[in-house]
């Protein structure tokens, strides 16, 4: 087993890392996976989450036998999140999501302008109503002024699931 991530400002190669001390194998970002593991290895894939989608899902599904899929975002994890996420990505398999972090200055490419763009319309969003969700304050905090919310701890029940499939 190896655990195969693709991480654009740190948060998800954080937590791939401590699954697989936890689980005692390797982590690797899914560029150098590519070269070194041979096609269909089996993976647990740790993507961040861009606009829905589970970055580089669909490589590390073309390439190997990705078992569970774990996916990294700002927002606190919800039943709501989850379902989206498993809806926007077509995701049959089992799927962990996980809040990362966000850190502004850290994003590269057209990641960097796309959360600017988003930053922007979501400020001019609350800024239209009467009372917005605190979901959607919480998210604007975070896209301003960055946050970590990475916890070795939250990564227990995908160990858990790993070692249940072992019996």
């Amino acid at each position: 087993m190896k655990i195969v991530y693709t991480s654009n400002t740190g948060f998800t190669e954080q937590y791939a890392r401590h699954l697989a001390d936890t689980l005692g194998c390797e982590a690797l970002e899914l560029k150098e996976a590519l070269s070194s593991l041979r096609k269909k290895s089996e993976i647990i894939y740790f993507g961040w989450i861009n606009a829905g989608k589970v970055e580089g899902l669909k490589k590390a599904l073309k390439n190997f036998n990705t078992v569970c899929i774990c996916g990294v975002g700002i927002a606190p994890p919800s039943d709501e999140v989850v379902v989206s996420l498993r809806e926007s990505n077509g995701l049959a398999l089992p799927f962990f999501y996980l809040q990362g972090g966000f850190d502004f200055s850290r994003l590269k490419g057209s990641a960097k302008i796309k959360m600017r763009i988003a930053r922007s319309l979501l400020k001019k969003s609350i800024e239209k109503k009467e009372k917005p969700a605190d979901s959607e304050k919480f998210l604007l905090d975070v896209m301003e002024n960055g946050g970590n919310f990475v916890d070795r701890n939250k990564i227990k029940s995908i160990a858990d699931w790993y070692y249940s499939r072992m019996i």
